[in-house]
């Protein structure tokens, strides 16, 4: 599982030219994300590692990565 996101993270910068900060995945990879980061205590641990927030979708067959401004990082003149 890791090695998959770090391509997906890795082509996803090398064609944006910046790195993703989104995580799409389902509850089964979700699982053996946490599966494979076992020694980390929570979701924040798990975030702070990956450099990515974390949205898990039920849909999704496939995981994948994004970039998206967060609400800390919109200018001051965006409309909320």
């Amino acid at each position: 599982m890791l090695s998959h996101l770090f391509r997906l993270t890795d082509a996803f910068r090398r064609t944006q030219g910046y790195r993703p900060n989104l995580l799409y995945l389902n509850r089964r990879h979700y699982q053996w994300l946490r599966a494979s980061l076992a020694g980390l205590k929570n979701e924040a641990e798990v975030r702070h590692i990956l450099g990515m927030d974390i949205l898990i979708v039920s849909e999704i067959e496939h995981p994948d990565v994004a970039w998206t401004a967060r609400q800390h990082e919109l200018p001051s003149t965006a409309t909320h």
